[in-house]
């Protein structure tokens, strides 16, 4: 997390990996019978409804897909970086700085419950056990996917 653009390449996977939760939130919700939740139209996101989203899209899939749990671990990890960057640095002197800093471990925190509730560990587990005879992912495996 050196760079700006690091920077901006996890916020801008953030709004991806949002996107992809309310859009995929709201293709259940609309297809209950009868529909007892109503649908995100603003596309925002607090953050008890990311985990409640996650919660029951992790209800209705059977799997969620690599991409998406790939996506998860990298902005888990970025913004994780970022934090341990602001402690290293000595932002927490500020009571303004450590208040958005608690915040954001806390955004964090509330990213890896959701993504552990999309099968995120399993996917891990998977993913290390069969890192020696893993094939080299192909093109249609990635963030394009996403799109």
């Amino acid at each position: 997390m050196s760079t700006p653009n690091a920077y901006l390449a996890y916020k801008r996977d953030t709004s991806r990996l949002l996107y992809w939760i309310v859009q995929s939130s709201n293709t259940i919700i609309k297809r209950a019978e009868p529909p007892s939740l109503s649908v995100n139209t603003s596309e925002k996101v607090t953050r008890s409804s990311l985990i409640a989203l996650s919660n029951l899209i992790a209800k209705h899939i059977e799997k969620t897909p690599p991409a998406v749990l790939r996506l998860f671990r990298f902005v888990i990890d970025a913004r994780a970086a970022a934090h341990a960057k602001f402690k290293r640095f000595g932002a927490l002197s500020d009571d303004q700085m450590q208040r958005s800093n608690a915040a954001h471990k806390s955004f964090i925190d509330t990213l890896t419950t959701a993504f552990e509730s999309l099968g995120g560990r399993l996917w891990e587990e998977s993913e290390t056990v069969g890192a020696e005879n893993k094939q080299p992912e192909l093109p249609s495996d990635g963030k394009e996917d996403l799109d």
